[in-house]
This record gives structure tokens, sequence and C-alpha cells, in this order.
């Protein structure tokens, strides 16, 4: 059933309350039974218009699957039971329900399962790779990671080797490289031509990122170029990829910030750390968040129990068990009041009340209530959220 409110009552309360629904809570059936609500009229929630009016929200999907996942490419993966499929913006099955296991489209192609292997479709359901896999990754940079009997290769977009299964383990390319394992374990690179660019000589590595990747070996990390060739040496107890230029490393039980040429720009000195990300990285002291910039300054002094990075100009904060958002100043653009809160993206972002889900602007304002027992991310215009039990999706 849908309170149908009066203005002068929908002024007071922007969302109507969902009494009939299962999970209408013992708080909110109080508050529906208050003389605010004398005079109002149910109707059935049978229709989207109807369900827009009870949740305050504009479903483009209505809430039916068991599983979903944000738009890709235009089409998103969902599951009914045991199969998977894939809808459109409008909700109509693009592809239907029919495969096993399904991934989101990359570069024009989907992975999935039939009979028990991995195949390739594209947007229009179409087998282009028959699925032959025991296990397989999605396209990046033209090419996919596959394996088979244990072994991994890679292959074209038409299903053309283009290097054989030998590999032990192997990653996705990145920036035109892919790390690869021999049969003792020690990890190194090939080109997309099968060529290798480094020999299998690390225990860990990390795929390349802004022409660099970290090593690991007899737990200490490093970084190499393309060549090979060390730009930082095996030396730090932790490292993590670079990101704007610089990458943070641990020694001394400290994090700190090297630059691309294994030259320290912020020194070892921090409990934790993310990060740069928009010119400035979250870090710890004294067990207080607060945020440098690239020369290692404060431009947010540590006060915060918890932070993330920025995103679209603005970081969630916690302090005093709550959260709230601010901007690179620090200034607060939306007070700390949430139970929890996910990062700006597409210019609302998703927030906790009452363990509820749902979205605020930049300024605060509460643009959808919550209402959610999940809420996601903005992807492609639409946000998947699961209401009374299934997943849907909103404008």
């Amino acid at each position: 059933m849908v309170i149908h409110l009066s203005k002068s009552t929908a002024s007071i309360l922007s969302v109507a309350l969902l009494v009939s629904l299962p999970g209408f809570t013992a708080m909110q059936r109080a508050i529906a039974s208050s003389p605010i609500f004398e005079n109002v009229k149910t109707t059935p929630l049978n229709s989207p218009q109807t369900l827009a009016q009870a949740t305050n929200a504009d479903f483009a999907v209505n809430p039916q699957f068991d599983e979903a996942y944000s738009f890709r490419d235009g089409l998103a993966r969902v599951r009914v039971g045991g199969a998977w499929g894939y809808i459109d913006k409008t909700g109509r099955y693009a592809i239907n329900l029919q495969f096993e296991q399904a991934d989101s489209f990359s570069e024009g192609l989907a992975r999935v399962v039939v009979g028990g292997r991995w195949g390739y479709i594209d947007k229009t359901g179409k087998l282009i790779i028959n699925p032959q896999f025991d296990d397989a990754d999605s396209f990046k940079e033209g090419m996919a990671r596959v394996n088979v009997g244990g072994l991994w290769g890679f292959i074209d977009k038409t299903g053309r080797y283009l290097v054989n299964p030998q590999y032990y383990g192997a990653t996705s390319m990145s920036e035109g490289a892919a790390a690869i394992a021999d049969a003792n374990g020690y990890w190194g690179f090939i080109d997309k031509t099968g060529k290798v660019i480094v020999n299998p000589q690390f225990e860990v590595v990390s795929p390349y990122t802004q022409g660099l990747a970290r090593v690991g070996l007899s737990r200490q990390w490093g970084f190499i170029d393309k060549t090979g060739r060390y730009i930082a040496n095996l030396q730090f107890e932790q490292a993590e990829p670079f990101s704007e230029g610089l990458a943070r490393v641990v020694s001394g039980g400290r994090w700190g910030f090297i630059d691309a040429k294994g030259n320290y720009v912020v020194n070892p000195q921090f409990e934790d750390s993310a990060s740069f990300r928009e010119g400035l990285a979250k870090v710890a002291i004294g067990g207080r968040y607060g945020y440098i910039n690239k020369t290692g300054q404060y431009v947010i002094n540590p006060q915060f129990e918890d932070a993330d990075s920025f995103q679209e100009g603005l970081a969630r904060v916690q302090i005093g068990g709550v959260w709230g958002f601010i901007d690179k100043t620090g200034t607060y653009a939306v007070n700390p009041q949430f139970s929890a809160a996910d990062s700006f993206s597409s210019g609302v972002a998703a927030v906790g009340v009452g363990g509820y889900w749902g979205y605020v602007d930049r300024t605060g304002k509460i643009v959808i209530n919550p209402q959610f027992e999940q809420a996601h991310a903005f992807s492609e215009g639409l946000a998947r959220v699961v209401f009374q039990g299934r997943w849907g999706y909103i404008r």
C-alpha cells in the first residue's frame, strides 16, 4: 500500500511510507499513525508510478532481480534464479537469461559460461568465441587471458591465440604488458606479441601503471620499468602502484611517497595512507586522518577518525562516529550526520540513515530518501539498489 499525502503533509514529509510492505519498521508504523496522517488514502503498489511515489525514487527498472551489476557499454548483467542475462536501460532483456555465469561487457564482448566452459558473446547475445576455456577474463587492450588445462595464454577478439597457453599464472594486459608466472611460481612480464620483456624472477608483481610495475622478492618491494631496470631497488616493506606520479611505500613501519625516479618526495612518517587522488592523499598520524599535497605539506590537518580519498572535489570523513563530506580546504560541504556514506559519483553520494540507504547532493540535501537495503554509485546514468530484497535501477 502507498500513502498519498496532502500538500500540507507533503511539505513536512517528502516520501510516502510503505506501511503494508514487509520490512516496514515499528518506528515507521508509529510515524504513520501520527495525526498528520489523518485522511490519508492508500492505493496498491502495483505500478512504476506508485512505486516511484512510494520510494521518492525514479525507478528506470523496477526491483525484480536476485543479483544485478552496474551498466557498462549500455547493458547490465542480472541474475534470476540460477541464470544470467543482460538488460538495457529500460529493463528490457537484450540477452535472455540463459548463462551459468556472466561478466560485464568490456571492449564490446562479455565472458559467459555455457556448459561449464567460458566463451564470449557480443551485445546481441551471439557467441563470438565458443565456450571452451576453463577460466577466462574480460578483454583489455584487445586481448583476453584464458586458461586451458591449468595453463594461461592470450586470445584476440576472434578467439585466435596470440600467446599459446603455457604460463602457470597471468594478469590482464596493462599498458602493453602482462605479468606471467613460470612453473616455479616466479613472475615476469611479456608484451602483446608474447615476447618476454622481463624474465620471471619475482615472487609477487602488480600490473604496470604509469610505466612502472611494483615487484616483490624476499618480502621486499621495489619498482621496475618495462626493460626490467630498477627505478627503486628492493627495499620497501610495502609498496603500492603509482598514482598521479607518486607511489606510497613503507620503510621503518611508516608510509611515505616516492617519485618515478625512486626518490622520496615525502619522507616515511605516516601510520596509514592512501594513494594520491585529485592532487591530495589521505594520511594518518596519531590515530587521526588528514590530507597532504604532493610536497608533503598538510592541506587539512589530521582530525578525522576515518576518511576516504577525494572524488568529484569532496571526500567523506568520519568524526564522532558519523560521516560527512569536506571540500579541499577542509570545510564541511555536508556536516557529519550519516551512519555510513559512499563517495560522490555523478553529483550525488549514497548515505546511510537508520539502517537504510539514500542519496544526497553536494549541499547535503537528501534527493532520494533512505529506503534501500543497498545503494551503489551511478554508472551510465543509473544506480543499482536493493529494495525489499530485490535489485533494481534508479535514475
